[in-house]
């Protein structure tokens, strides 16, 4: 039976189905955009927006700001609540120095050509702050924000 199947120690195959997820429950690029342009104000609607020219990344970014944004009342909260509360992308501030020393760490202790790399490394990370700056400026003031967190930039940058 399928409990006797999830509960054997054996490695699962390829084609087990372990989980079904309705469509609707599904984070979508249609249903992060048809969230987004449902914050606009009135005056908006039918004009252009530019959230439709959007990368998917960066639609599904913002949604998921705006989501973590709602706290507990996002219908999407349990899985936001399963994330990380700090980003683990080694371009966020908070992890940047800890990759350079791990750079530097492979240079002294392997001897891995790392020249440049924290350069690169850098550079990436403030590209990486720009655009989140410039999501924040186009869309921070329709997203939600965490309470006791006044910049939606915070969760765009997460």
């Amino acid at each position: 039976t399928h409990l006797e199947a999830s509960s054997s120690n054996r490695p699962y195959t390829q084609s087990e189905v372990l989980l079904r997820i309705p469509l609707e429950a599904q984070i979508t690029r249609k249903t992060a955009l048809e969230t987004l342009l449902s914050l606009l104000p009135p005056e908006q609607n039918g004009r252009s927006t530019h959230l439709e020219e959007l990368d998917d990344a960066f639609v599904l970014a913002l949604y998921l700001a705006h989501e973590r944004g709602l706290g507990i009342n996002s219908r999407v909260w349990p899985y936001i609540a399963t994330l990380p509360l700090r980003p683990t992308c080694a371009l966020h501030w908070g992890w940047r120095q800890s990759v350079v020393d791990i750079v530097t760490a492979m240079s002294v202790e392997m001897g891995t050509d790392v020249q440049g790399w924290p350069n690169e490394i850098s550079k990436a990370a403030e590209m990486a702050e720009r655009i989140a700056m410039t999501l924040t400026r186009a869309s921070g003031d329709t997203l939600a924000k965490r309470q006791g967190v006044d910049d939606v930039a915070e969760n765009i940058r997460w």
